[in-house]
């Protein structure tokens, strides 16, 4: 009859498999307490580089974008009210502006994040990417939608026709 200690000592050690994984990622409240030991292993790990939340680059970043969406503020309501023409200078900022909000999503998917539970730091890509696709992705992807670019592309091949198309979509910008 063993004690206690060896009854653990013979048990295989608990190794689950990405679906595994992706599942408690999901579910977290129906997770085993093995998984949840597992997870909190993976979450620490880091396998390429990652911007961290809490340093000076995603601080530079974050302001940077505040001022553009202030930029977005004011340019969307002026470009709906005025349509001002296409060769304004504020039209190339606002395609530069609608390339930072599409390099900011692929930014996110690199850049760390604190979990809420245990205030953790999170560097595994898998954890990083699920926790933006369910919160921010769908948001971010909306409201990135380069309706400026996308107006000029259809305006330059349509004959006349698409002017109601051209509305609706350049309608699109007041999500942003």
């Amino acid at each position: 009859m063993g004690t206690d200690a060896e009854d653990d000592g013979d048990r295989e050690p608990f190794v689950p498999t990405t679906i595994g994984v992706i599942f408690a990622i999901f579910f977290r409240n129906s997770a085993s307490s093995d998984m949840d030991q597992h997870l909190k292993l993976i979450r620490e790990q880091q396998f390429c580089p990652m911007i961290s939340s809490v340093g000076h680059f995603r601080s530079f970043w974050d302001i940077t974008s505040l001022f553009a969406v202030l930029f977005c503020t004011f340019s969307v309501p002026y470009d709906m009210c005025f349509e001002p023409p296409k060769s304004n200078p504020a039209s190339i900022v606002d395609m530069v502006v609608e390339a930072f909000f599409l390099i900011e999503i692929c930014l996110n998917f690199f850049t760390t994040y604190i979990d809420s539970d245990d205030g953790e730091e999170v560097k595994h890509p898998l954890f990083i990417a699920t926790t933006y696709a369910r919160a921010w992705l769908p948001i971010d992807i909306i409201s990135s939608i380069p309706s400026e670019t996308v107006t000029r592309i259809v305006a330059a091949q349509s004959d006349g026709d698409g002017d109601s198309n051209l509305a609706v979509l350049s309608q699109l910008r007041i999500i942003r």
